[in-house]
């Protein structure tokens, strides 16, 4: 009987998938040799450089208590006159304080800022006194009594300060201790009084 024939043949091992008998043992013992060279080879290229800051406050530039705040510049007493709609001028009365702190890409990099360049940025802030108050003059005296009353309006005032000194820091030879301090040294501008008559 050709049919009996058929099934005798197939079941003497003539199919059975591709994990059937001694074939599923080759593959088997293929796929665990093909894991230990991968292995083997993921070892022998490890590098063996230091592992990954873990310090939190380093890799995402945060301050430390010494290195906060650590130089100001007070601008007291500031006082402009601003005119008003109904032609009245009114008195715009402010205090500002310039921080000058490391970069957040300084403190990454542990950069070492000397005492030294501490002192010259602090003696040159203060030589630049009446050029920042000449340039707040130019620029609060383009500004309307509505825009400078709003949160935006004071926001302009601490960026346009912060933008103006940093960029005349930068045009200047201060010789500093190395070429990775950074000469963009106001990192904040606070408003600490403002207010109008």
């Amino acid at each position: 009987m050709p049919d009996d024939a058929a099934q005798s043949d197939s079941d003497a091992g003539g199919s059975g998938g591709l994990m059937y008998g001694s074939r599923g043992w080759i593959i088997v013992f293929l796929v665990v040799i093909l894991e230990a060279a991968f292995f083997v080879v993921l070892l022998a290229t490890k590098s063996d450089k230091e592992p990954a800051d873990t310090d939190v406050n380093t890799s995402l530039g945060r301050y430390s208590a010494d290195n906060f705040m650590e130089k100001k510049l007070d601008l007291n007493n500031l006082s402009y006159s601003i005119p008003m709609p109904s032609g009245q001028p009114m008195t715009l009365a402010m205090s500002l304080t310039l921080i000058m702190q490391p970069t957040p890409k300084e403190i990454r990099e542990k950069v070492n800022i000397t005492p030294e360049d501490w002192a010259k940025f602090d003696a040159v802030l203060k030589k630049l006194e009446p050029w920042i108050k000449d340039q707040l003059n130019q620029s609060i005296n383009k500004m309307s009594s509505s825009e400078l009353i709003t949160d935006r309006g004071q926001q302009q005032i601490r960026e346009l300060v912060k933008e103006k000194v940093n960029t005349k820091l930068d045009s200047l030879d201060l010789k500093l201790s190395s070429e990775n301090v950074s000469k963009r040294r106001i990192q904040e501008v606070l408003i600490t009084s403002f207010y109008f008559n």
